[in-house]
């Protein structure tokens, strides 16, 4: 049988929980941007981009502490589009 922690140790670790829930958010971004406009007209266009970001609470601000990004490739939309 399994070592279950103690009532004083399930209450330390509730404790730690709801202190990453008040010092950490995570969220995320889905979005279509136009990188380019070419001499010709055309638009290189991304689409289907997703980011995601991790704040955290530092001496009282939000900061930043992890950002990624990605894509599908970049497809070209001619100027009549």
């Amino acid at each position: 049988m399994p070592n279950l922690p103690s009532s004083s140790e399930k209450e330390q670790i509730e404790h730690e929980i709801r202190e990453a829930i008040n010092t950490l958010i995570v969220g995320c971004e889905a979005l279509d941007m136009e990188l380019a406009t070419l001499k010709t007209g055309e638009q290189d266009i991304i689409e289907n981009a997703g980011a995601s970001f991790v704040f955290s609470r530092v001496n009282d601000e939000w900061k930043v502490i992890y950002y990624h990004e990605s894509s599908s490739p970049p497809t070209r939309r001619s100027k009549e589009h």
